[in-house]
């Protein structure tokens, strides 16, 4: 039997994850200038004033992680990224 990753996901009701790779960053790409963390969700703030929120069920590893887990994080030096 020869599935397609599709098949697999819509089966699974595994939701594929999504990665945006910035290949040349610009002047008019937002920059993290600060980071808030609770028991529900993922706050970033943006330079251009944007507050964009991920809900913390929507990763295993988050869904799983304790709030202190959560608070654990850095922005990187060039403000583009969250570890």
């Amino acid at each position: 039997m020869n599935l397609r990753k599709q098949d697999i996901f819509e089966k699974s009701n595994i939701q594929p994850s999504i990665t945006y790779r910035v290949e040349e960053k610009s002047e008019n790409f937002p920059l993290l200038m600060k980071v808030e963390c609770n028991e529900e969700e993922i706050v970033a703030f943006l330079d251009d004033g944007r507050k964009v929120s991920i809900p913390i069920s929507w990763y295993p590893r988050t869904r799983q992680a304790t709030l202190q887990q959560l608070q654990n994080y850095r922005i990187t030096s060039d403000r583009y990224a969250i570890h």
